[in-house]
């Protein structure tokens, strides 16, 4: 690694850092006003921000992305506003849907990001439309779709993979294994050691790489991106996380927190003993983290101050035609 491509890399990981620690300081804030019953149910991401922030750091700005309901570190990546999120589940007009969002309300046109439903495995099936568009349209961009291991049970994940094989679309599938679907480990409804295998049955390239490697995450993903993006064909890339919180908010009775996880098990860890070799000090890791609290803090402040979404606005979207 010449010392040009350290640096460069140095750089990039330390966005990708920031932008979890962004994704972090937000998930913890808004599970406290979940318990303080000012937010419907919550799906945590902590301790699973690395592998979704380096991918939003990869794709370019026309290229698509279909987001997981778990966490929030990919759609900050791609620049959605903290205000808009926050917004959405507090109810209020600024959020990303005007506050009518479902429990993943990750939708943003501006950033070119899709509707997700919270009906698993019908998000495959948009992925493969919009990926025929962009043949269609000669255009070079992708569409990259996360989901997790137990959303890949879904036999719509099947049937998407062929069409993307057949028709050479491009598209970047991204299997979050945290390893557990709600409470049933992936083993016992699994019958492949890893989920990418499934992939190459379709003649999908696919590989599985561990969310702790954090160098190699990145600079393989970054050439899986490219490799998508040049050749017009699918590839299936699958994250070996952990899920340190609950399923979600609704079987916790308290704030789950990054500092709950052990050091050694967390990839926010990992990522800054790198970012440590690399010469980056405590200090402006520290001055990075406090700058980054104090952006959330006001965009909570600016959000509580907001308009809630009232009946007549509701009807308003929603009406009898």
């Amino acid at each position: 690694m010449t010392s040009v491509h350290a640096e460069k890399l140095e750089h990039e990981l330390l966005r990708v850092y920031e932008n979890c620690i962004k994704s972090r300081l937000l998930d913890e804030k808004l599970q406290e006003l979940y318990y303080e019953g000012r937010t419907h149910i919550l799906f945590s991401g902590i301790g699973a921000e690395v592998g979704p922030s380096i991918i939003a750091a990869l794709l370019e700005q026309n290229d698509y992305l279909i987001p997981h309901y778990r966490g929030y570190a990919a759609i900050l990546g791609r620049g959605v506003q903290i205000e808009k999120i926050v917004g959405e589940k507090l109810g209020k007009n600024i959020g990303l849907t005007r506050g009518i969002g479902d429990a993943a309300p990750f939708r943003d046109p501006e950033h070119n990001i899709l509707g997700y439903t919270i009906n698993l495995g019908t998000n495959f099936s948009i992925a493969v439309g919009v990926g025929l568009a962009i043949k269609l349209k000669k255009e070079n961009r992708i569409v990259a779709i996360f989901f997790g291991d137990g959303e890949a049970s879904r036999n719509t994940l099947g049937g998407a993979l062929n069409l993307a094989a057949l028709w050479r679309l491009p598209i970047l599938f991204v299997c979050l294994n945290n390893g557990v679907s709600i409470s049933t480990p992936v083993n016992e409804i699994s019958s492949t050691k890893t989920i990418a295998e499934r992939a190459k049955g379709y003649n999908v390239e696919a590989e599985t790489i561990s969310e702790i490697n954090i160098p190699r995450l990145y600079e393989r993903t970054k050439k899986i991106v490219t490799h998508a993006r040049d050749e017009k064909h699918p590839f299936f890339l699958e994250i070996i996380q952990k899920r340190f919180p609950p399923h979600s908010s609704n079987y916790g009775d308290r704030p789950f927190r990054g500092s709950m996880i052990p050091k050694d098990k967390d990839p926010l860890s990992h990522l800054k003993m790198f970012l440590h070799r690399s010469g980056i000090s405590d200090i402006e890791l520290l001055e990075s983290r406090e700058k980054t609290n104090n952006v959330i803090e006001s965009a909570f402040a600016k959000v509580l101050s907001e308009k809630s979404l009232s009946k007549e606005d509701f009807f308003s979207i929603y009406h009898d035609s």
